[in-house]
Parts: structure tokens; sequence; C-alpha cells
């Protein structure tokens, strides 16, 4: 496997892999929510993934606009073109999940939670590792978006 291939391969999984290792590690230590601070956890969540959300259909749109020939030649370039919708797809869904939990963890009294369904399956240990895997598979996908549109931008 060469450099090029290594970069690829992790340009396009590293928000994946980073997000299930930081929720592995907050399972692991055994993090749960503080039930005096968890509506202002959430609801900044709810927040600023509805920002992401909105930034991620700006940009879409703004892309789409472009006429130039370099950016043409992108969008010419089906493997490139795909790759691109495929950061935004990511970046928007993340966001709209982490936007719809945090909503369902904020409608529910996550304390009348039972400790253990069907077969003694426990629920409560996993609601805080799932939801910082969320926030940073977001963030990080997010974040693999603006540097292509930026990049674009910068081509342009």
């Amino acid at each position: 496997m060469g450099l090029i291939a290594l970069n690829r391969f992790w340009e396009r999984r590293y928000p994946t892999l980073i997000s299930v290792a930081v929720a592995a590690i907050a399972w692991y230590f055994g993090l749960r929510f503080d039930v005096s601070r968890i509506s202002n956890q959430l609801s900044s969540t709810i927040n600023i993934s509805a920002i992401l959300m909105g930034f991620t259909g700006t940009a879409n749109a703004m892309l789409l606009s472009f006429n130039s020939k370099k950016f043409l030649a992108i969008r010419a370039n089906k493997n490139l073109w795909y790759l691109l919708l495929t950061y935004f797809r990511s970046s928007l869904w993340a966001a709209m999940f982490v936007c719809f939990y945090s909503l369902l963890l904020f409608s529910i009294d996550i304390t009348k939670i039972p400790l253990s369904i069907n077969y003694g399956a426990q629920v409560e240990p996993f609601l805080m590792p799932v939801w910082i895997g969320s926030v940073v598979f977001a963030l990080l996908s997010f974040f693999r978006l603006l540097r292509a549109v930026f990049g674009i931008l910068k081509a342009e």
C-alpha cells in the first residue's frame, strides 16, 4: 500500500475510526450523564448540530452554483465528485443523528430507564458513549467536508 493509497484510506475513514475509539474509551471508563447538567449538554448539542446541518446545506448549494472550468472538471471526474458528495452526505446525516439522538435523550428521563432489558442487557451505560461517539463523528466529518470545500475554493 503506497503513501497515496494510505492517505486516501485515512481521509475516508478517520471520522469513523476516531469516533469509535473515543466511544469505546468513554464506555471503558464508564462515562455517564450527570443528571444536573444533561439538559444544558443536550440543548447545546442540538444547537451545534443544527448549525452544522445549516452550513452543510449552504456549502452544498454554493458548490452547485459554481461554473468555473476547474470546478466543472471536478464534477466531470465521477470518482472525485462521488467522494465529495459522500463527504456532504456523511456530514449531514451525522449532524442529523446527533440532533435527533440528543432530542430523544432530552425528551426522556434517563433516571427512569430500566437498568436492563431482555436477558439482562444494560442500556444506560451505552447512552453517553454513543452520544460522545456520534458527536465526535459529526464534528470530524464536518471538518473533513470543510477541508474539501476550502480546497475547492482555493483552487477556484
